[in-house]
């Protein structure tokens, strides 16, 4: 899968990388979108993300893997949803990976399937670290085993 590359992510990350970032000098929003939207279009895995804003932006460990995270869930979220809407996708649903997740990834999850430009209960990107994914596609059928009906 790491050959695949998506167009409407980097896209994201090049044009809106960063918007989560507000506590930055003018430029590290910039010298971000471009390191992740490069990030995302080579493939690269959160760590290899991190060391590279590790040593571009003498950040700690720790707030450059969240950064590393954030971003390119985000970038991945939104520029899957661009591509799914421009293949006809009308419905989205949030996904948790396991019940441990937070309270509101678990709002977002209950809220069920929702229309593609709605926004989830408690927002499209709740939270730094957020490792919850997108469904993204038509309402599964009431007996589909995979639905959530």
């Amino acid at each position: 899968m790491r050959g695949v590359v998506d167009r409407a992510a980097v896209k994201y990350a090049k044009e809106r990388g960063a918007e989560l970032i507000k506590d930055f000098a003018k430029s590290t929003p910039e010298m971000l979108r471009v390191t992740v939207s490069q990030a995302i279009e080579e493939g690269w895995s959160s760590g290899r993300l991190r060391d590279a804003l590790r040593e571009n932006y003498a950040f700690s460990p720790v707030r450059a893997l969240s950064i590393a995270r954030t971003e390119t869930a985000v970038a991945r979220r939104r520029g899957g949803k661009d591509t799914a809407r421009a293949a006809g996708a009308e419905q989205k649903h949030w996904q948790v990976s396991d019940d441990d997740a937070c309270a509101l990834c678990m709002n977002n999850q209950a809220a069920g399937w929702i229309g593609i430009d709605e926004e989830f209960p408690e927002g499209d990107d709740p939270h730094p670290n957020c490792t919850a994914t997108l469904s993204i596609g038509p309402k599964p059928e009431p007996d589909d085993p995979d639905g959530d009906d």
